[in-house]
């Protein structure tokens, strides 16, 4: 039996939505994935996307996949850890092709204003300098 393949962009405006991810994975996957399960997946991932890494915070595969199996445990939902591993893996290299999905610290700038609008001084302005060159120090 042929299994359908569907045709996605990465620049759709609703490239990260949970739809559209479900295509994704299931044109990467070799296995069946049923919809229950995926919601699980899905609604875990979402989780560990707004909740655990937050703005700014940094994403991991190995992470990922943990906070996931966690969940699904936590939901009596018992599925194969490698198949996770694979389904997170597509999961990510999909976001990374949707273009503003990840952020970039190599392109970011200190800003030049602060949130009210307002011009920073210098002083303020190394300090954002010095936190984003931390961050890229940091090995997470």
């Amino acid at each position: 039996m042929k299994k359908e393949k569907f045709l996605l962009n990465p620049h759709a405006p609703d490239a990260f939505s949970p739809d559209v991810m479900h295509k994704a994975v299931l044109n990467g996957i070799d296995f069946g994935l049923p919809n229950h399960i995926w919601d699980a997946i899905n609604d875990a991932f979402e989780y560990y996307w707004d909740v655990e890494v937050g703005l700014g915070g940094w994403v991991d595969l190995d992470s990922a996949t943990d906070s996931i199996s966690n969940r699904l445990l936590k939901e009596n939902i018992i599925y194969p850890f490698d198949k996770l591993v694979t389904i997170v893996g597509i999961m990510f290299d999909w976001i990374e092709q949707i273009p503003g999905a990840l952020i970039d610290y190599e392109e970011v700038e200190a800003p030049l204003n602060n949130s009210c609008g307002d011009e920073i001084n210098e002083e303020e302005r190394l300090f954002f300098e010095k936190l984003m060159q931390e961050e890229e120090e940091c090995d997470f």
